[in-house]
C-alpha cells in the first residue's frame, strides 16, 4: 500500500469543538472541520404489525454514498394512549367494566377459539396474547370479531394422510384461481408446528379439490362455513354460561353465509357512521377513509402511511355501534 508524506507545516488541526481532522480541499494537507452534511430525511414508513415484509425505495439512488434506516417503535406512554383509544376499552368504559383484547392487531378466528376453549376448559382467561386470569364469574359480555376467513387453516384428509393449507393474502372472489395468494401445505405433524412439519406438494391440494368435483369457490364456500360453525359451537357453550356474545365483522366474506347459522346472525352487529348502515368494519372505510389510520388525514401527518387499521375515529364509531347494539338489547345482553 502507497504512502503519502505529508509536511508538518501543511496540517492544520488546531483544535475546534465538534470538528474532526480531515485532508484539505488540496488533498495535500490535513485541517479540522466538518465531514459531510447534516442528515437529510428522506422519507417515513409507518409498518403495522399485520405487514411482514415493508419495501423502502423511495428516495435511494446514487445521490448519497450511505443511508441509514431507523427502526422507531412507540414509547410506552404513546402505546399506552393507543390502547384507551381502542374500542374495546371505550365499550368497556362506557358501561364501567373492565375489559380482556388482544394488545395488538391481527389474529385470527383459529387464535381467537383456542383462547374461548381455555376459557371453557380451565374457567379462567389465559393465553400468551391474554393475561387475565379472570374467573367466569366475572365476564360480562363477549364481543366476538371475525377477521379475514384466509388467516384460519383448513385441515382435510386425504388418501389417508391429514394435511393443514395456510392461505396467506386475501380472497378475490372473482378470481377461479390462487394466482393471486401465497399458500403453505403441511403434512400432519404432532403438533401443527410449521417449523418443523413436513411440507407437501400444493398438487396435493387439487387433487383433494378434484377428488371432491370441487372448484376454488367450492372449497372457500366449505372452508368459510367449518369456521362459522366452528365459532357458533363454542360461543354457544359460552351464552349457555350466562355470558352473551354479539359479534362484528372486519370484512364481508363470512357474512352472505350467515343465513345458515341464526345464532350469528341474530347477534351480528351493524356499523353506524354518519347517518348510514355498513354491514362491516371495511365496507364502512371503503367509503369513509377517515376511519383508517391512513386516511385520517387529521391526525396522522406521514405522507407513506398505508396503515388501514381504525383510526381514532374508527375505533370511535365501531364502539358506539356495539354500544348502540347493546343497548337495544340490553334487557337479554347485560
Amino acid at each position: 500500500m502507497a504512502l503519502s508524506k505529508v509536511n508538518f507545516n501543511s496540517m492544520n488541526v488546531t483544535p475546534s469543538a465538534s470538528k474532526a481532522i480531515k485532508f484539505n480541499s488540496s488533498n495535500n494537507g490535513l485541517e479540522t472541520g466538518d465531514i459531510g452534511g447534516s442528515l437529510v430525511l428522506i422519507s417515513t414508513t409507518t409498518v403495522s404489525s399485520s405487514s411482514s415484509t415493508v419495501n423502502i425505495t423511495s428516495g435511494i439512488d446514487s445521490t448519497y454514498k450511505e443511508y441509514i434506516f431507523e427502526e422507531k417503535y412507540p414509547t410506552l406512554e404513546s402505546d399506552m394512549v393507543r390502547l384507551k383509544l381502542r374500542f374495546p376499552n371505550l365499550v368497556s368504559t362506557h358501561y364501567g367494566l373492565e375489559h380482556i383484547a388482544k394488545s395488538n392487531n391481527g389474529g385470527s378466528e383459529e387464535e381467537s377459539l383456542l383462547c374461548l376453549e381455555k376459557f371453557l376448559n380451565d374457567g379462567k382467561w389465559h393465553n400468551d396474547n391474554f393475561h387475565y386470569p379472570w374467573p367466569i364469574d366475572k365476564c360480562k359480555l363477549l364481543v366476538f370479531q371475525f377477521s379475514s376467513v384466509v388467516r384460519n387453516y383448513h385441515t382435510f384428509e386425504h388418501k389417508g394422510n391429514v394435511y393443514r393449507l395456510r392461505l396467506n393474502g386475501h380472497w378475490l372472489p372473482d378470481k377461479e384461481d390462487f394466482v393471486t395468494m401465497n399458500y403453505d401445505l403441511w403434512l400432519d405433524g404432532e403438533d401443527w408446528d410449521s417449523e418443523n412439519d413436513e411440507s407437501a406438494d400444493i398438487d396435493i391440494f387439487y387433487d383433494y379439490l378434484m377428488s371432491n368435483n370441487w372448484d376454488i369457490h367450492d372449497f372457500f364456500k366449505q372452508h368459510i362455513m367449518k369456521w362459522l360453525g366452528k365459532v357458533e359451537k363454542v360461543c354457544k357453550k359460552i351464552e349457555d354460561m350466562g355470558i352473551p356474545c354479539v359479534f362484528v365483522h372486519w370484512e364481508s366474506e363470512y357474512l352472505e353465509f350467515l343465513y345458515a347459522w341464526d345464532f350469528l346472525k341474530e347477534r351480528t352487529l351493524p356499523i353506524l357512521y354518519k347517518g348510514e348502515t355498513f354491514s362491516c368494519i371495511e365496507e364502512a372505510y371503503m367509503k369513509y377513509s377517515e376511519l383508517t389510520i391512513e386516511g385520517d388525514k387529521e391526525c396522522n401527518t406521514y405522507p407513506n402511511d398505508e396503515d388501514t387499521h381504525p383510526s381514532k375515529i374508527g375505533h370511535r364509531v365501531i364502539g358506539d355501534s356495539i354500544i348502540k347494539f347493546i343497548d337495544e338489547r340490553k334487557e337479554i345482553l347485560l
